[in-house]
């Protein structure tokens, strides 16, 4: 703007970009929030559109450094409810607004219902602290335009929340987020969600997030992941996982969930480095059960570091990204899953676990939760039960991989050695440790080549693993 004269907005078009373009007109957006509702209770908002709202000033909140602030925190949300009870919000459209489309806070109650969030600038719908929420048949299609680092759909701190049968995609961090610290989140519902196409490799790319990524740590009461298919997501670098548990995470009931086509591990389970997991011997031990997970994509990143050549480890080519990630150490189950993996397209892909030995964190020798505390992986699983798996490589002229946690060589009270992964068991040795019980070893599934990758394979059934034929219905009844 020059002084004394008319305002102005200069553009300068893109090499082969026509502007102003011929079949479309130019909006510039000027309100942040269109619509605000404090303290209002059994009120119904219905049949509306939300559009072209400006997103906010990335530097004018001083506690963020940057539009890409975690969660996208510093933008601005097109339509923001707070307090009340009992408000519904139904057949709602927010379309190219700059932040998010919805932010809800403290209003018990809330149904959020067949609404479409398209091309915002943050995230497209965050609900937080709303106890029995329910977020239900949405679309968010196209996220963090601007503000790269916000989720599709965050339901977070809601206890006895429900999110279900919606459709995220098109953003370039986690497509469902959520869940809560310290039983904020217990007894939250995740389920029959279609989580897809999200992440970019290219350089404007983000990294460490899942379909799924959020926390539930110092949490007693459960919490459920049931019955999502996650899958088609990528990074920059680092991540792209399908379910991702972070930050010490407690008492997640994982069930019955798709993971294919991701660049990092199908299950994710973290810790907070450093820190000794908040635990009791009350808590809900984390349970991943019955879930299909394959491991056949990679990216540039895992590709180049497919030797475990990072941080000076080292280790045999194409075991430089496993299907699991396991740095957790609470009590926990993993039974009748199918896990698969696949290097034939994925160099990067020959490994069944890795993960950060507790040890590693300098913690006491027997943190809250764990039966020992070592430099070896093995040791992260002496209160957990690993059974009725079913493990298949089906890449061609799959080699038998060491892969499964712990007695790695020079291992030492607080490293696995030289080895990134810490895993180098093989499935004998780790059978021989009482882990494995019952499970498969190099049994084809046979997943069909269907979109729900039924298990079909009569041995398989046996185990007592169910076909996910309720996956059909997940997602919403409309499309925007």
């Amino acid at each position: 703007m020059v002084p004394g004269a008319a305002p102005s907005l200069e553009y300068l078009p893109a090499p082969g970009e026509e502007f102003p373009p011929s079949s479309a007109s130019v909006v510039v957006p000027v309100l942040p929030t269109l619509l605000q509702l404090y303290g209002v209770s059994n009120v119904t908002l219905s049949n509306l559109t939300f559009q072209h709202t400006s997103g906010g000033d990335c530097h004018a909140d001083k506690r963020f450094k940057a539009c890409d602030s975690d969660e996208g925190a510093v933008a601005h949300n097109a339509l923001v409810v707070g307090g009340g009870v009992g408000v519904t919000l139904t057949s709602l459209t927010f379309r190219s607004v700059g932040g998010f489309g919805l932010y809800a806070s403290g209003t018990a109650g809330l149904i959020v219902d067949r609404v479409g969030a398209l091309d915002s600038g943050s995230g497209g719908l965050f609900v937080r602290s709303c106890p029995r929420a329910l977020i239900n048949n949405s679309i968010v299609r196209g996220y963090g335009r601007r503000f790269a680092a916000a989720s599709g759909l965050t339901m977070t701190g809601s206890r006895n929340g429900t999110v279900s049968h919606c459709d995220v995609s098109g953003g370039i961090y986690s497509g469902l987020a959520g869940g809560g610290t310290d039983d904020s989140g217990a007894y939250s519902l995740f389920t029959l969600n279609h989580v897809h196409d999200n992440g970019s490799e290219d350089d404007d790319g983000l990294c460490d997030f899942g379909g799924y990524h959020g926390a539930s740590g110092g949490s007693v009461l459960p919490l459920f992941m049931r019955s999502n298919v996650f899958h088609s997501i990528t990074a920059y670098a680092n991540g792209g996982s399908g379910m991702y548990f972070d930050v010490s995470s407690t008492s997640w009931q994982v069930s019955h969930n798709l993971v294919y086509n991701v660049t990092n591990s199908a299950i994710h389970w973290n810790v907070n480095p450093g820190v000794a997991q908040a635990w009791t011997s009350e808590a809900e031990p984390m349970r991943f059960t019955n879930n299909v997970l394959i491991a056949e994509r990679d990216n540039t990143y895992y590709r180049g570091n497919g030797n475990h050549s990072r941080g000076g480890k080292a280790g045999p080519w194409g075991l430089g990204n496993a299907a699991i990630t396991w740095n957790g150490y609470t009590p926990a189950f993993f039974t009748r899953n199918v896990v698969v993996i696949d290097a034939t397209a994925a160099p990067s892909r020959g490994a069944w676990f890795e993960g950060r030995p507790c040890g590693a964190d300098k913690l006491p020798q027997h943190p809250p939760g764990a039966a020992r505390c070592s430099g070896d992986l093995g040791d992260n699983f002496g209160g957990t039960n690993v059974s009725q798996n079913v493990w298949f490589n089906r890449t061609a002229s799959a080699s038998n991989t060491p892969t499964f946690p712990g007695s790695c060589p020079g291992t030492t009270a607080t490293s696995c050695g030289t080895m990134h992964g810490c895993a180098c068991r093989s499935w004998a040795e780790w059978r021989a440790l009482g882990q494995g019980s019952e499970g498969l070893w190099q049994v084809d599934p046979q997943l069909g080549s269907g979109p729900l990758k039924l298990v079909s394979a009569a041995a398989v059934l046996e185990l007592g693993i169910e076909p996910l034929t309720e996956l059909a219905n997940v997602g919403p009844d409309w499309d925007a």
